[in-house]
């Protein structure tokens, strides 16, 4: 069924194409090639009408100059794509250093400003240093010319030495009761009791 549709339609084709004169298929008037000569008469007459050698060299040369016309309109669009992405990588390039550039400045403020503070941190400790050490011989100074009263070398060896047993067990027996003396949590009436058994330990 559908090769008889085919063959059908294309029998129809042919006889339109075989019914139809040449001359209703053409334009009134030649056909005009770019270059503004017309196509011969004998290329007009229709189909199977012969091709002349002038007319066939007009054809390809038109074919030519239009093909080298595209050729140059080409080369010319590709350079300027060309010089458009230069100009776009220029343009990002500087965007981009400019961007890098000020990224680097603000780094560098802040480690001039963290500079210039610990510079400043610096001399407050050195002048605090320097007026602890005034201050200290001002002091010593004040103290060595007021008449106060010295204590005796003796009682000075005493003080400075190291304690006893004896002055701790006095110092046990005048603890109120009720108080943990030390940190281990014992009361005083434990050390009280205790306290001849640990002078013999």
């Amino acid at each position: 069924m559908t090769s008889q549709r085919h063959t059908k339609k294309e029998g129809s084709h042919r006889e339109l194409f075989v019914k139809t004169p040449a001359k209703k298929l053409l334009p009134d008037e030649p056909p005009v090639l770019e270059d503004g000569e017309t196509v011969p008469q004998e290329v007009q007459g229709g189909r199977d009408a012969p091709l002349t050698r002038s007319f066939m060299e007009q054809l390809f040369g038109t074919l030519r100059r239009d093909f080298a016309t595209l050729k140059q309109e080409i080369a010319a669009e590709v350079k300027e794509m060309k010089q458009e992405v230069v100009e776009l990588g220029q343009w990002i390039d500087t965007q981009a250093q400019g961007a890098l550039e000020e990224e680097l400045d603000c780094h560098r403020r802040e480690l001039l400003t963290l500079q210039d503070k610990n510079q400043e941190l610096q001399y407050q400790i050195e002048d605090l240093e320097n007026r602890e050490a005034q201050h200290g011989q001002g002091v010593e100074r004040n103290l060595t010319s007021v008449p106060l009263a010295r204590v005796p070398s003796v009682a000075s060896e005493m003080l400075d030495g190291d304690i006893t047993i004896e002055e701790v067990l006095a110092a046990l027996q005048r603890l109120p009761m009720g108080k943990a003396p030390g940190a281990d949590g014992f009361s005083a009436e434990y050390y009280k009791a205790f306290g001849l058994q640990q002078r013999r330990c």
